[in-house]
């Protein structure tokens, strides 16, 4: 019977510990993987509205309706999308089964963009997103049934099930191991003690006495050091236990009522520097106080059992800002209350879905700039041919000309004359350089634009680095009012310098990267009697290209150029880079191109980008 309590108290609380943290990642990881999923639908809702948006103001419900179908496509998971104009459906996308209740309801907010949850008549949980269409009294709503989006984490729930099987198995084995040390020696105890005070022993010898004494402590001795092997296994598993939970990755902080810690995992210890026993049974604010938590959200949680969950935290880490998901899990457990407190490092996933709606925005851009192109080609074409025929019907040495004159009576070479003396000629050469710069800015663009990212070309590199500047020079920031005219450009290119066999588009996007990053860093210097200059040289040898880009800007701070080539890393503020640039330049030069890719740089000295390329490749 003792056997059998120590069992079931041993493994009871292994089970309820196993099934706490197996409760926790589960919600969690539903919770986070429906709210990730509502929030790039709401993204994708939002690109899809900014394409449909001129179909409305154009009243084309069939190219609206196509592009809906296409986004339906594209994400399977979408059950039904729809626009709603003036309170009535204005293009839907209804081929098959539509919830019940659904078309009742058009009278939504159209402020901004939100999710609600819709109950159907057969008691299916749908997420309705409903999207505002700028510059139109419509809406877009988009429809997800929260049934295909669990399943999509089914395989995270059944991984994190299986480790909690596994360790409820080695936790019933080692149960049972404790129990049955623990009252082994007990029983041999007992029997000893009953043997002595039984009957037949009144007329024991001494020495008989003494060795039933010594019998019966060596086996309390026994039980001892069985009782002591036993809590040892007990501690093997509870460190086991504890191994668990500071192997998420996650910052974990259990508190009380009263706001004590009762928990600190290891991310806890990394985040804060306090290692776990200086934490445990201190006030939370004191141990934590970067935590943007206040007890009286931990008492709510509690009060009323529900989660809160604070997505996106905006937090200061040394020089750059983060971004956490912080979850209050309430735990009730023996008339003890207290809650779990769950810190996540969602950086990564803020700066993706940042990079992704940005991407979308820069491909509609591009994509317009390109259409523009050729269209403005057009009028300049006409522009420059007017010109052209002009001068040569002003001109004396064309017979149809003075023909014409004579016939009209008028003295052609006069004519001329006045025209030289008010500068007609030189207004006209002046239209056609002003035609044939634009043509050639337009041409610029339309070849950074191009696609075909993985062709290379022997090309001189002379040329790649005056259309880069060219690029350049187009290149105006209306927010600071920044023109890249303002900087002085040196260039130190030898005429003999071989050509090179690169991808003409990535060399060129590489240089207008560091050309533009060099004139936003010039443009912060308000210095007296200050002027930015950038100097590009260029030398070959038998086995590389050497090009140097340098600036007398304000220079990198040593902890800053460690890291200029992260993906996502970036001193500027929010808004104005990705921190993209130089890591996808450093990728070209390095893994596509097989080069080197350097930097120098003091504060206050300026800097030096280096790109030594291979003449071999």
């Amino acid at each position: 019977m003792l056997k059998r309590r120590i069992f079931l108290g041993n493994f009871l609380l292994l089970l309820t510990l196993i099934g706490i943290v197996t409760a926790v990642l589960v919600f969690s990881a539903i919770h986070a993987h429906r709210l990730e999923t509502k929030n790039h639908y709401l993204a994708s809702g939002s690109v899809l509205t900014g394409e449909i948006e001129r179909f409305i103001l154009w009243d084309d419900r069939v190219a609206a309706r196509q592009a809906i179908e296409r986004q339906m496509g594209i994400h399977p998971l979408i059950e039904y999308a729809f626009v709603v104009r003036d309170g009535h459906p204005y293009v839907d996308s209804f081929g098959g089964y539509v919830p019940k209740g659904l078309l009742n309801s058009f009278t939504l907010n159209q402020e901004k963009a939100f999710v609600r949850e819709f109950l159907d008549s057969n008691g299916a949980v749908y997420y309705d997103l409903v999207v505002p269409i700028t510059h139109t009294d419509a809406v877009l709503r988009m429809g997800l049934k929260r049934h295909n989006v669990d399943q999509q984490v089914y395989s995270t729930i059944y991984a994190i099930t299986s480790v909690s099987l596994i360790a409820i198995l080695i936790g019933l084995f080692f149960s049972y191991r404790i129990a049955l040390r623990a009252t082994k020696e007990i029983t041999l105890l007992c029997d000893t003690i009953q043997s002595y005070g039984g009957e037949g022993h009144e007329t024991l010898s001494g020495n008989d006495n003494s060795i039933e004494v010594r019998k019966l402590a060596n086996s309390f001795r026994i039980h001892v050091t069985e009782r002591k092997k036993a809590e040892k296994e007990l501690r093997q598993l509870q460190n086991y236990l504890t191994n668990i939970i500071n192997s998420m990755p996650s910052v974990l902080v259990g508190v009380n009522s009263d706001g004590k810690v009762t928990q600190w995992n290891n991310k806890a210890e990394q985040s804060t520097g306090i290692a776990a026993e200086d934490a445990l049974a201190q006030p939370l604010g004191q141990v934590f106080p970067q935590l943007p938590v206040e007890m009286q959200q931990v008492h709510e949680a509690i009060h009323n059992r529900q989660t809160l969950f604070n997505p996106k935290r905006a937090c200061s880490n040394s020089d750059e800002t983060c971004y956490e998901d912080i979850t209050i899990y309430p735990l009730v457990a023996n008339g003890v209350e207290g809650a779990v407190i769950r810190i996540d490092n969602v950086t990564e996933r803020v700066r993706m879905e940042e990079m992704m709606v940005q991407t979308e925005k820069m491909l509609s851009i591009g994509g317009l700039a390109a259409g523009m192109a050729h269209e403005i080609n057009n009028p300049l074409s006409i522009i420059s041919q007017a010109a052209q025929n002009t001068t040569r019907r002003l001109s004396t040495n064309l017979p149809a000309n003075q023909k014409l004159a004579d016939e009209l009576g008028i003295d052609l070479q006069k004519m001329h004359e006045y025209l030289e003396k008010r500068g007609i000629p030189g207004f006209l050469e002046n239209i056609e350089t002003a035609v044939n710069r634009s043509s050639t800015i337009i041409k610029n663009m339309l070849n950074f634009s191009a696609t075909n990212a993985s062709q290379r070309e022997i090309c001189s590199i002379t040329d790649i680095i005056q259309e880069s500047l060219t690029l350049a020079h187009s290149d105006y920031d209306l927010k600071k009012k920044h023109n890249f005219r303002n900087i002085q450009i040196a260039t130190d290119l030898p005429e003999d310098l071989p050509q090179i066999s690169v991808n003409r588009i990535e060399i060129q996007q590489v240089l207008f990267n560091l050309l533009k990053n060099a004139s936003q860093a010039m443009n912060d210097i308000s210095r007296k009697g200050y002027r930015p200059k950038i100097t590009i040289t260029a030398h070959a040898d038998e086995k590389a290209l050497t090009l140097t880009l340098m600036d007398n800007g304000p220079g990198i701070p040593e902890n800053t150029k460690t890291r200029i080539f992260e993906p996502f890393y970036t001193t500027k503020e929010v808004g104005v880079g990705t921190g993209l640039g130089l890591s996808v330049s450093y990728f070209i030069i390095v893994k596509r191109h097989q080069g080197q890719f350097r930097v120098e740089s003091e504060e206050d000295q300026g800097t030096t980008f280096t790109i030594t390329l291979p003449r071999g490749n």
